[in-house]
């Protein structure tokens, strides 16, 4: 995954971020959730972990999506 974050500091470290390949930028793993995680408890991760998106991924580690902050605020969260 990359990050918006990972985008930032590469765009303030090099002045040719084009240059490179996503595997050189991303970010290895990633905090995952799984499908039937409450909103609440994925927003707590969130805060907890000082990040704005988690991987939805099913028990056998397959991606089935993503979820950012925004998609929270849209359902009245903060």
């Amino acid at each position: 995954m990359i990050t918006d974050g990972d985008l930032r500091r590469l765009m303030e470290a090099d002045p040719d971020p084009l240059a490179h390949r996503a595997a050189d930028v991303m970010h290895p793993g990633g905090v995952t959730i799984a499908p039937g995680t409450l909103a609440t408890g994925a927003l707590r991760l969130l805060e907890t972990r000082r990040i704005t998106s988690l991987i939805v991924a099913g028990p056998d580690g397959r991606v089935a999506g993503m979820l950012h902050v925004h998609d929270l605020w849209g359902v009245g969260l903060f």
